[in-house]
């Protein structure tokens, strides 16, 4: 029972650290919201380019039915490669420079201020379990929940994925939003 007052008190600190944090300095949290907001549409779209790609070079088949082992290492690593490659490339240059020329740059103590982390190995384990659901939806109302996976093409599985997960982080991010929006108000009321 003790572990978990330690667990409850060390994410009580971490939602204190976050709400000083967003309260101190809005302006680069905004930016740091665009930044990642930016990441998550360009990387969308570049995994949407490399699979139209990938089909329209032969370099897998379109069809799911066909697929080999072989494939979907291919297309796993042309995923990864490309997506290095137009996101992870500027992503990290904007995550250094505003560690660098902004938050080392914080004082010290104020820095220790704030308490960063996970306190639970199980956050984030919904947010697989609802993008599934969803896409079981999603499947159900297209038409293609009695349909042999082999009939399917590699679009139809992956827009339909894609939904859900939109459908998903829009959910996420808008309460991350009201979040957001309900600690900079209480920042301004101080």
């Amino acid at each position: 029972m003790k572990e978990c007052g330690i667990l409850a008190e060390s994410k009580e600190k971490s939602d204190e650290g976050m709400k000083k944090f967003v309260g101190r300095h809005r302006g680069m949290v905004s930016i740091m919201a665009v930044v990642a907001v930016a990441a998550i549409i360009v990387a969308i779209f570049t995994f949407l380019w490399v699979v139209d790609e990938l089909q329209a070079t032969n370099t897998v088949p379109s069809g799911l039915g066909q697929w080999t082992v072989g494939y979907f290492f291919t297309f796993i690593l042309h995923v990864i490669f490309w997506e290095l490659v137009l996101v992870a490339s500027w992503v990290i240059v904007v995550i250094l420079v505003i560690y660098f020329a902004w938050y080392k740059k914080l004082p010290e103590k104020e820095r220790k201020e704030y308490k960063w982390g996970s306190t639970s190995a199980r956050d984030g384990g919904g947010i697989t379990f609802a993008i599934t659901v969803i896409w079981l939806i999603i499947v159900w109302f297209d038409g293609n929940w009695n349909l042999a996976v082999n009939s399917w093409t590699l679009d139809k599985f992956v827009y339909s994925y894609l939904v859900a997960i939109m459908i998903v982080l829009g959910i996420a991010g808008l309460l991350g939003l009201m979040y957001l929006i309900w600690l900079m108000s209480k920042g301004t009321k101080k």
